[in-house]
């Protein structure tokens, strides 16, 4: 089911049984956040700050973030890492890195980690920004 993000701003297809959080407690601004009551499964977009690093490595240092604050001590394991190529983007100015993470829930501790799939693009623009999309499984 295709959904607005960000007031309209971007769409993304987001599975039908995914409820959207903002609907039962405030979300930041920043964020759209997605998740599935039976399968405990969560979709989360996120907008990321601008850094002074460039394509690829931009989206590692956000990945380098996103693995500090899941307090992921596993070595990274990178799904893919490259240019992505879209027809509405200028060529080399996309990139994807998609990685797993080990992560709890809240404070729940390391005997409850879940595999996180992380998924960033990039893109190079008038100026360069990048978004996360992790998904729980």
């Amino acid at each position: 089911m295709l959904r607005e993000l960000f007031g309209g701003a971007m769409s993304m297809a987001i599975p039908k049984n995914m409820t959207d959080i903002s609907l039962l407690r405030q979300v930041p601004d920043h964020q759209e956040v997605f998740a599935d009551a039976q399968t405990d499964a969560s979709i989360i977009i996120e907008i990321l700050e601008s850094v002074p690093h460039k394509g690829i490595e931009a989206l590692e240092y956000h990945y380098e973030q996103v693995s500090d604050l899941n307090a992921d001590d596993q070595p990274h394991q990178f799904l893919h890492v490259g240019p992505l190529s879209l027809d509405s983007v200028a060529k080399d100015s996309a990139f994807i890195l998609c990685g797993q993470q080990e992560a709890a829930k809240f404070n729940e501790g390391a005997q409850a980690k879940n595999t996180v799939v992380v998924s960033q693009h990039g893109y190079i623009g008038d100026e360069e920004y990048a978004y996360s999309n992790q998904q729980q499984k």
